[in-house]
């Protein structure tokens, strides 16, 4: 069994950066000042590597790796024109919080992480439509909220038991 853990929105406040750095949301920005965000002011301001912390995540992370279940981080880069350098933040960011160790796979964007799914593996991800094609295709997934962290890791633990 593999347990996929998402990086932006599970270990990584990107809304929350996001807003702090351009004063709204990625849901209201426009088609123009999403491009200009992912082709040149993510990489130029290292914009993933300065994100701040999800701590319930990193928790999370951490407690499901005492616990020995195998953990890959799935995050996307976007599948932009960016894509190494958004790699090399997030793989300093994930270093910077002691993550560094634990591998590291790059979708080209969030739709493509399904592609990774099947009876063996589990999905933690912020985001329902993510969540939802994950299932589709055959795996486990978790919505990730905060605040129920510790239910998502009692209910790995539980589904890691059935699925070996």
């Amino acid at each position: 069994m593999m347990v996929f853990i998402d990086m932006d929105g599970v270990v990584s406040d990107f809304d929350k950066h996001i807003e702090g750095v351009y004063g709204k949301s990625m849901d209201v920005m426009t088609n123009k000042e999403k491009d200009y965000f992912w082709d040149a002011e993510c990489v130029a301001h290292r914009f993933f590597a300065n994100s701040p912390p999800i701590q319930e995540g990193i928790d999370l992370v951490k407690t499901l790796e005492r616990a020995g279940i195998s953990l890959c981080i799935l995050t996307s880069t976007g599948g932009q024109l960016q894509h190494v350098d958004i790699a090399k933040q997030k793989l300093d960011f994930l270093q910077r919080y002691e993550l560094g160790h634990l591998p590291v796979t790059f979708a080209t964007g969030t739709k493509s992480k399904a592609s990774f799914s099947n009876p063996g593996t589990i999905l933690v991800d912020d985001r329902e439509k993510v969540v939802a094609a994950f299932r589709e295709n055959g795996g486990h997934s978790y919505l990730f909220k905060r605040e129920y962290w510790k239910d998502i890791f009692n209910s790995i633990v539980q589904n890691s038991l059935n699925l070996t």
